[in-house]
């Protein structure tokens, strides 16, 4: 079925079976790297690096991250819920299938970035930098910006 003119498609996301996932820990989280299929749970850092890493089928509960630093890296199947972000450098990325819930969001940079099938759902964000970013079957639903 193609959308009349004028409406645009909700985000169509792949559901991440939570129970098959393995413990992630602080040290899985490093530039370049590729997680799939693991969950963080209730994690508090000042800082992690991500950039250019691969991260599939994985879900982020309650993590609490002052700077985030994830350029060039590429999410899919993931889910991320409750907690706070502060800063967030997520420029040149590929968020394909993504669900961001319940989250604080400081200053959320997807500059350039390539988004499909992502969901922000009651979310505040302070600032959200969207330049020459690439977006299909994106929504910003109950959220504050």
């Amino acid at each position: 079925m193609r959308p009349q003119p004028g409406r645009t498609r909700a985000p169509q996301l792949d559901a991440l079976a939570v129970d098959d996932l393995e413990d992630g820990s602080l040290d899985d989280l490093v530039p370049s790297t590729d997680l799939d299929g693991l969950v963080f749970r209730e994690l508090t850092v000042d800082s992690a690096d991500l950039s250019g890493s691969r991260v599939r089928e994985s879900l982020f509960e309650r993590v609490n991250v002052a700077v985030l630093r994830a350029p060039r890296a590429t999410f899919r199947d993931v889910r991320i819920e409750g907690g706070r972000i502060g800063s967030a450098d997520l420029y040149d990325g590929v968020w394909e299938s993504v669900r961001v819930s319940g989250c604080k969001l400081s200053f959320v940079n997807l500059r350039g970035s390539e988004l499909r099938d992502v969901a922000f759902t009651d979310c505040v964000i302070d600032e959200l930098d969207l330049v020459n970013a690439s977006a299909s079957r994106v929504s910003f639903t109950g959220c504050t910006i």
